[in-house]
């Protein structure tokens, strides 16, 4: 089926203009099909010796007719096939208007053609007639003159997109991927008393990752999709309006519970030591050495000491101060080059190629695409290509399994030790800095000296 526009209403007889794509996109190339309407109202295609004069009358500057391998704005004479090429180099949408006249001394109007009229007319055929040359801003006005004819039609075509109205005028956010935190307990899972279970040592904290529990329906809509067009590239950009967003989720606490099973003291605060309602303890020193004992993993604490639980909480957020720092890295190596490379271009919407003219189709197709680098794709049932969730999973196990280099001061010198990642994040500055407030405010209270 072809799309036809009328100028006005179409005439009782006449030469009806059918543009075979109402829309076409800058660069792009669309027949001009002319029918005959007959007095009854049906159309009727023309004989190959039907000659016709065409001209543009509107949209000059959006492309030209093409007739014969010659592009001009107007053609005194000419047979089918016509086609239309848009202007490669259009920034805005432009309607184009076709006039189209029939030539009343064409071969149609013999009723029986002898070989040497048949002889000429094929020569007529072949030959391209442009009107005369015209001047330097021709564009400006198609053509001069006018088409008049008893049998005439319009057509029209639209150059361009709706692309141009979703020009990139704002700055596009890429997604940034965090983590929430939840207390123990949690997704009903006691990750203490789990990790306790495995455990040769007390487990006095826990950061643990609920990879089951991805927050990935609250987040991979469309509504959460920001989109524009860049013209100068052809191609859709996409980004978010949720910027940092709590996708992973983690059980992160401190694990009163196994501290007292263990026998040790749980201490929120160093004041609770000579609390009578607390602890009641003279022995402040003591639990000062148990302070410091907290720089080691595990920790180095006498039997039934102190575990100061703002030391251990500090130590498992220096765990999620780590574990972003993992999902950072994996974004700049992975995810961000990735969706760099995903084109969606603009041009009548079409999923299987890529293209769209409106925004919201431009984000349903970026958002198809945008899960399956988000979770990976499967085919029954089997994973065929890795996501970015399961590539975090396997980088944060190899992550955590490694050793690491810091550096230690022995005297006056510093030099490199291989620790463990537990140790590793023990001498983070948080956890670090935590100790070293406690240890001052011992110093204010207490001389233990």
């Amino acid at each position: 089926s072809f799309f036809v526009a009328y100028n006005e209403d179409p005439p009782e007889e006449g030469v009806i203009v059918i543009f075979a794509e109402q829309q076409i996109a800058p660069g792009d190339t669309t027949q001009i099909i002319l029918k005959r309407r007959s007095s009854d109202g049906t159309l009727e295609d023309f004989s190959e010796w039907d000659s016709f004069e065409i001209g543009m009358l509107e949209g000059c500057d959006a492309g030209k007719i093409l007739v014969g391998g010659v592009l001009a704005p107007y053609f005194e004479e000419v047979n089918q096939p016509i086609y239309f090429v848009a202007a490669s180099n259009l920034t805005e949408t432009d309607t184009v208007k076709v006039r189209v006249g029939l030539i009343e001394s064409s071969a149609s109007s013999i009723a029986k053609i002898n070989d040497k009229e048949k002889e000429i007319l094929t020569l007529r055929k072949n030959t391209t007639k442009l009107q005369k040359t015209f001047g330097a801003n021709y564009a400006t006005y198609c053509f001069p003159g006018e088409i008049d004819w008893p049998k005439m039609g319009d057509g029209f075509v639209v150059v361009g997109d709706e692309c141009d109205n979703y020009i990139c005028n704002e700055v596009i956010i890429k997604p940034s991927f965090t983590f929430e935190s939840f207390p123990n307990g949690t997704f009903n899972k006691d990750v203490c008393d789990k990790e306790q279970e495995e455990s040769d040592y007390v487990v006095t904290g826990v950061n643990s990752v609920i990879w089951s529990e991805v927050n990935y329906k609250e987040y991979l809509k469309t509504e959460n999709i920001t989109a524009c067009y860049e013209p100068t590239l052809d191609k859709w950009k996409f980004g978010t309006n949720k910027p940092l967003y709590p996708y992973f989720k983690v059980i992160m606490d401190v694990c009163t519970t196994n501290i007292t099973k263990k026998g040790y003291r749980p201490l929120e605060d160093i004041a609770d030591i000579c609390d009578p309602a607390k602890w009641n303890d003279p022995d402040v020193c003591a639990a000062k050495k148990d302070l410091e004992g907290h720089k080691f993993y595990p920790s180095k604490v006498r039997s039934g000491g102190y575990i100061f639980l703002e030391v251990d909480m500090a130590h498992e957020m220096a765990h999620g101060q780590d574990f972003q720092w993992v999902i950072d890295s994996l974004q700049s190596a992975f995810l961000y080059p990735t969706l760099d490379s995903f084109e969606v271009n603009c041009g009548n919407d079409d999923v299987l190629n890529r293209k769209a003219n409106d925004k919201e189709e431009a984000k349903r197709i970026f958002l198809s695409e945008y899960q399956k680098i988000i979770m990976g794709e499967t085919a029954k049932g089997i994973q065929i290509k890795k996501g970015f969730e399961q590539k975090l999973f396997d980088g944060y196990k190899s992550h955590i399994k490694q050793a690491f280099m810091i550096d230690k001061k022995e005297g006056s010198k510093s030099i490199k030790i291989k620790i463990d990642h537990e140790n590793y994040i023990n001498n983070f500055p948080i956890v670090t800095t935590t100790i070293d407030v406690i240890l001052s405010e011992f110093k204010t209270i207490w001389d233990c000296n």
